[in-house]
């Protein structure tokens, strides 16, 4: 497939990055906020359970980053004054607004990372892809205004 997309950009040929104030470093904190269907095969921690349809096991720990760890996140981050950038599934504006309106208190960045991570954006046309891109962005935006 021939990349129509973007054109290539050699690293050595691109301008050099200056950071404000003159900093060496940057860093972001990157936070996914995913949502898995409960009935869809996804990423496994063990395959032995993942043709069970639901698969508890394997469900159990995606569950977890909602239910749990994304709050405990939250915490270490507000404890040392880190804003983060959420790379977020649009479906979490849905299904879980409480994370949404936690991250708008927060000023965190939200950066679109797909629908949910039980479905994958392949074999689309560039037009249907471009549509599917336009839904997540919105989505999100939608979500992040009617939350905040």
């Amino acid at each position: 497939m021939n990349n129509e997309l973007y054109n290539y950009s050699p690293i050595v040929e691109r301008p050099r990055l200056a950071w404000p104030n003159g900093a060496r470093v940057a860093f972001y904190v990157g936070l996914n906020v995913e949502h898995f269907a409960v009935d869809k095969p996804s990423t496994s921690i063990w395959a032995g359970t993942s043709h069970l349809i639901p698969d508890p096991l394997n469900y159990g720990w995606r569950d977890y980053g909602v239910r749990v760890g994304i709050w405990r996140l939250m915490d270490a981050l507000d404890r040392y004054g880190v804003r983060a950038s959420v790379l977020l599934n649009s479906e979490v504006a849905h299904h879980y607004p409480h994370i949404i309106r936690a991250g708008n208190e927060r000023n965190w960045a939200w950066l679109a990372h797909g629908q949910s991570n039980s479905v994958l954006h392949t074999d689309m046309t560039v037009a249907q892809e471009r549509e599917v891109l336009e839904n997540i962005v919105n989505t999100i935006t939608r979500g992040n205004r009617s939350e905040a």
